[in-house]
């Protein structure tokens, strides 16, 4: 049995401020299926940029301008999962 793949929201990229050591990171937010976010961390912003850029090139995979709508996103995933409506109804075909 294939498992079904799952939609993928990446958010966007959040600069972290300059460590002890003086280098900055940046990070982003992923989340899929039951709402629960991920924070990527990276040790520099071009690292990032190249992290983010290679998950959005796959199927599936959506990028997400802004932390309110990421969040809106994240919210409604998690809502959707615990009403169960993530599944759809069966068809009469499928009956």
């Amino acid at each position: 049995m294939q498992r079904k793949a799952k939609i993928t929201f990446v958010g966007p990229l959040t600069r972290a401020g300059a460590s002890p050591s003086g280098v900055s990171g940046a990070s982003f937010l992923l989340v899929q299926g039951a709402g629960d976010a991920v924070r990527l961390e990276y040790p520099s912003l071009k690292a990032a940029r190249a992290a983010r850029k290679d998950l959005l090139a796959l199927p599936l995979s959506h990028s997400v301008a802004n932390a309110f709508l990421f969040s809106a996103i994240q919210t409604a995933l998690a809502e959707a999962a615990l009403k169960g409506s993530h599944d759809p109804e069966p068809t009469a075909d499928e009956e």
